[in-house]
């Protein structure tokens, strides 16, 4: 037999495998939570997915999808009492090439920096963002303060007629005060 045969079909063989584990991997995500064996599959898969940056995240979508709209924004004091304010993640003051761009930010922001749980981030953010802010408009930032915004979801009211989206509850989740 050929050798160059042989290693040919080693590695179509090889390259089967890992993709029907992919597709176990990736499918098993999507399962409910309570499916059998589905815990097993993502706790295996996991290290290596993350490793590959195969990882996928699909909460936001059934059997039990967020139950609030969410953004993050900022409002920063210039040294000359000028307020600047940003909507880092609220995609639908965006426009399409933006919201392209920073997908990656509001992942970050909405997923991992909103979060009580994640509060030793918060202060390193702050002077990230100010000295952005900064660069931006040549003044010293004096205070910046980091907002969380939500609202619930509503499902679609009959007939598929618009829902009634109540208001954006939103409150500062850090503030950063410069040193004298």
């Amino acid at each position: 037999m050929d050798p160059t045969a042989t290693r040919s079909t080693a590695w179509g063989t090889v390259k089967l495998t890992l993709g029907c584990l992919y597709l176990v991997a990736a499918a098993a995500w999507t399962m409910p939570p309570a499916t059998p064996g589905r815990t097993t599959i993502v706790r295996l898969a996991i290290a290596p997915f993350h490793a590959l940056g195969l990882w996928q995240s699909w909460d936001m979508f059934a059997p039990d999808p967020m139950p609030a709209d969410i953004y993050v924004s900022l409002s920063a004091v210039l040294e000359d009492g000028t307020i600047v304010e940003r909507d880092l993640t609220h995609m639908p003051a965006l426009d399409m090439r933006t919201r392209y761009t920073t997908e990656r930010w509001r992942r970050f922001c909405n997923d991992h920096l909103r979060l009580d749980d994640n509060q030793r981030l918060w202060p390193d953010a702050a002077r990230w963002f100010a000295g952005r802010i900064e660069r931006e408009s040549g003044q010293r930032v004096t205070r910046l303060a980091m907002w969380r915004h939500w609202r619930s979801t509503v499902p679609p009211g009959p007939d598929d007629a618009p829902p009634q989206r109540p208001e954006w509850l939103s409150v500062p989740f850090h503030v950063w005060n410069r040193e004298p």
